[in-house]
């Protein structure tokens, strides 16, 4: 097969793209920058505080931190909730939580942040029990993973319980990360499974005859390698050689070995069902229960009710969550980097979860 990767059209369109997305941090500080002098020079030095305030500090993250959700607030009995409600990375490419950071990658949840936080709340005697609020189509296989470590070494060092409540999907990784809880509860309308490998998309530019706008003669072709049958369902696709086929699906076979030796053991049930039966399609609630892959059908407050009966809790208890509520900031400026990076602009080159093995459900190019 002919090789596209090094010739000097495709080197200008990584740079001519790359340009573009780096342009709109600078803007943002500008702004950031300019609305807080403005503010000062107006003589609103609160609102100018509070603006600069509002940007998250490294404490944000800190387990000691907490932020009431639900439940008796005067009680110090902490339900802990975790939030993994974004496609899944392994982990940030700074340890800080910055106002940039939290603007231009807030749109993940990252695994090994997850499970930082797990075992820092093991340390905490404030925390019974632990929630993990899934909605997530998954991601890395090594992001998901990590909340799965996290969520055993809190159990290990507290025995204190674990439940998973999946609010609208919790797909590949993203169930990977539920069934890591002793109990795994759906609410009804949700969709659960995508028990499978994926990797791609592997891009082919036919005859390109323009730069900018990558324009090709005959067409874009996107190729997946898939572990799990039906896992590609709905995927536009093209053959590739059967050397590349053969060592690519090879290494997307083991890691879906890996997943289905999960699911077998957390679900207690054998790993030929979870191959022949339930396979890599994804299921609404009733099905899902039909098949195992969770405990029961319930609301969120029902989850926590549950929750909190086996943590022997009783009514006595708040459910919480780690930092602070959504900022002004925050508000302003959380639909900027919609408004200025539009999904639609960034090329599959730069696509975070592009041509790796993923516990995803869905098209990455989405993410």
């Amino acid at each position: 097969m002919e090789s596209h990767s090094s010739s000097p059209v495709q080197k200008e369109v990584v740079y001519v793209q790359q340009e573009r997305r780096k342009s709109p941090m600078g803007t943002l500080l500008t702004i950031i920058l300019g609305i807080a002098m403005i503010c000062s020079l107006c003589g609103i030095l609160p609102f100018s505080l509070l603006l600069l305030g509002s940007i998250p500090s490294d404490t944000a993250s800190s387990p000691s931190n907490y932020t009431h959700v639900l439940g008796d607030e005067k009680s110090s009995n902490n339900i802990l909730a975790l939030y993994i409600d974004q496609p899944i990375l392994t982990s940030s490419q700074s340890d800080t939580d910055d106002v940039l950071t939290s603007l231009l990658v807030g749109q993940y949840v990252f695994g090994y942040r997850v499970k930082d936080q797990l075992v820092k709340a093991a340390t905490d005697d404030s925390i019974k029990a632990v929630l993990l609020v899934v909605n997530s189509p998954g991601g890395t296989i090594v992001g998901s993973r990590a909340i799965a470590d996290g969520v055993a070494h809190f159990q290990e060092k507290t025995g204190k319980p674990v439940y998973a409540y999946i609010e609208d999907i919790a797909a590949s990784g993203g169930y990977w990360a539920a069934i890591s809880a002793e109990k795994v509860y759906a609410e009804q309308g949700s969709l659960v499974g995508s028990i499978g490998v994926i990797m791609g998309p592997f891009e082919y530019y036919d005859k390109i005859v323009t730069i900018n706008g990558i324009g090709t003669q005959n067409g874009v072709s996107f190729t997946y390698i898939t572990g799990g049958t039906y896992k590609d369902l709905g995927n536009p696709v093209r053959p590739l050689s059967e050397d590349e086929l053969t060592v690519l699906q090879n290494s997307v076979d083991d890691e879906y070995e890996v997943f289905v030796e999960y699911v077998s053991k957390q679900r207690n049930i054998p790993k030929t069902y979870v191959k022949d039966t339930v396979k890599a399609l994804i299921y609404g609630a009733p099905k899902a229960k039909e098949y195992q892959l969770i405990d029961e059908i319930a609301t969120r407050d029902e989850t926590i009710t549950a929750l909190a009966q086996a943590a022997k809790l009783g009514e006595d208890y708040q459910v919480v969550k780690i930092g602070s509520s959504t900022s002004l900031f925050g508000s302003l400026f959380a639909s900027y980097r919609q408004s200025v990076i539009p999904k639609s602009e960034a090329p599959a080159r730069v696509c975070v979860l592009c041509g790796k093995p993923l516990y995803f459900y869905g098209n990455p190019l989405d993410y």
